[in-house]
């Protein structure tokens, strides 16, 4: 029945929602596994800390797996795909993060079962991967507001002991009030623009702007990565951004900047950045240097799916 001789799982025991599968996750995903057909003893079943996993996935991939399935979120998913993409290691997916975006958006069944049944009757899809300075993303990267908020955020949470929702939420807040400022220089084949922003977002292809679809993608395979700014000098410019964005009407606006591309560098007069890459932060050198990585990642999705 398994297309796949040689199956690793590696589950996130820290993960956004593992909690809600009860005391012994790895139990209830194993029997999932059987209840779809899968032979387990045949399989490497592994549940580790979420700081553990990078560690768990370079030991499991010795074993040389021709699927691999991340069992967690979309930091789960960025530490795996670091190791496989532009290998021939199939890519499975469980989404038991917060939000999932990468499963999400590349067709793959939020639901547990389903997720795991994908595995069998998905299609198997080659998509892109992103890189900034030689760290590989599948969903977006951003200077500025984001990252400081993301800093801000694990402060908060051990600081008031709260959840990582409501801590983003202050840190949101504390950081569009400190309003950082950043004077950048985006150069590709295309353009060579200066741009002045609070905010400097680059997505792993095109990002949608509606309200109601913000931060979702129709293709995770054009082959381009988006980069959207808003240039702004006063403290009331993140009001602006917000009421343009909720009536629809940002792209309209001539302080909105988007740009599409291949590969660009990003230029600072400070030597080192925080950026955001999938949701966990580090300090880079700039330039900032992006390309897209066309179809190096293989994946399987529904079939059910359209052409994404």
């Amino acid at each position: 029945m398994n297309r796949f001789s040689r199956i690793a799982v590696l589950i996130n025991q820290t993960s956004g929602t593992i909690k809600e599968l009860g005391d012994d996750p790895e139990r209830i995903i194993t029997s999932a596994f059987q209840r779809e057909g899968f032979d387990t003893m045949s399989m490497t079943i592994e549940a580790v800390p979420g700081s553990e996993i990078e560690s768990a996935a370079r030991k499991l991939l010795r074993e040389e797996p021709e699927l691999i399935v991340a069992g967690g979120g979309d930091g789960t998913v960025n530490l795996v795909v670091n190791l496989i993409h532009h290998t021939d290691t199939v890519l499975g997916i469980l989404p038991l993060g917060t939000f999932n975006h990468f499963a999400q958006d590349s067709g793959i069944p939020q639901d547990l079962g389903k997720a795991i049944r994908n595995l069998v009757k998905g299609v198997i899809k080659s998509v892109d991967v992103a890189e900034v300075n030689g760290h590989i993303f599948v969903n977006n990267s951003s200077v500025g507001i984001y990252p400081l908020s993301v800093t801000e955020r694990k402060y908060q949470q051990k600081k008031l002991n709260i959840g990582k929702n409501l801590a983003m939420a202050l840190a949101i807040l504390k950081t569009t009030f400190w309003f950082p400022r950043y004077s950048v220089t985006a150069e590709s084949a295309d353009i060579a623009k200066t741009i002045t922003s609070p905010a400097i977002f680059i997505g792993n292809n095109r990002y949608q702007l509606s309200p109601f679809k913000i931060g979702k993608r129709e293709s995770v395979s054009e082959g381009i990565l988006c980069g959207y700014a808003f240039e702004c000098t006063h403290h009331l410019c993140p009001l602006h951004f917000l009421f343009l964005l909720m009536f629809n009407q940002l792209r309209f606006s001539d302080k909105f900047i988007d740009f599409y591309f291949n590969e660009v560098k990003i230029y600072s007069a400070k030597k080192h950045l925080k950026v955001s890459i999938d949701g966990e932060v580090i300090k880079l050198k700039t330039p900032l240097h992006y390309r897209s990585h066309p179809k190096t990642l293989q994946i399987i999705r529904s079939s059910d799916e359209r052409d994404k």
